[in-house]
């Protein structure tokens, strides 16, 4: 009779251990955190892009970065006087979430004298289970006859037919 009173106590700690853990795992946010992630899907989602006609009066153009995560940027040269900018981020969102807000942002640009300054953002990042984009790629098409200077830190830099005028600065 002794064992079983024994055994019985054991158990019952248990129980109560599992359920205050949980109450525990609850009240911090984590639960909810960890069904955010067991539900979420993939989607591949695009910034809206820049797309100019460069005129005879831009006489440079800088891609600038915010230095924020590693991720690509593919660039390349074509004959015409067109700049063309786009970014694609793969993240995990619940099924029929709507397109984040920050979207808009990842791109803007500044024209200053006979210079146009083109600023890529990286996505937010969340501190949770499903940390940041899973993938943040930025293409750059510009005109070979423009002196293209890009600006980036720790960022992957894929050049195809670099033309003479442009500059591909070390990582600062």
């Amino acid at each position: 009779m002794l064992k079983f009173d024994g055994l019985s106590i054991l158990l019952i700690g248990l129980i109560g251990t599992v359920g205050l853990g949980l109450a525990a795992f609850e009240q911090s946010g984590a639960l909810d955190e960890f069904r955010h992630f067991l539900r979420s899907e993939e989607r591949l989602l695009e910034a809206p892009a820049l797309q100019r006609e460069v005129g005879p009066d831009v006489q440079r153009i800088v891609i600038r970065t915010d230095g924020g995560g590693y991720w690509p940027i593919y660039a390349d040269a074509v004959d015409a006087r067109e700049l063309s900018v786009s970014a694609f981020v793969r993240a995990s969102f619940l099924p029929g979430e709507r397109d984040p807000s920050w979207l808009a942002s990842l791109l803007s640009e500044e024209r200053v004298g006979d210079t146009l300054y083109v600023t890529v953002r990286r996505p937010p990042a969340s501190n949770g289970l499903d940390e940041a984009p899973s993938r943040f790629d930025v293409r750059v098409v510009a005109p070979k006859d423009v002196k293209v200077e890009f600006h980036t830190l720790a960022h992957e830099l894929e050049l195809r037919n670099k033309p003479e005028k442009w500059e591909v600065p070390t990582e600062r």
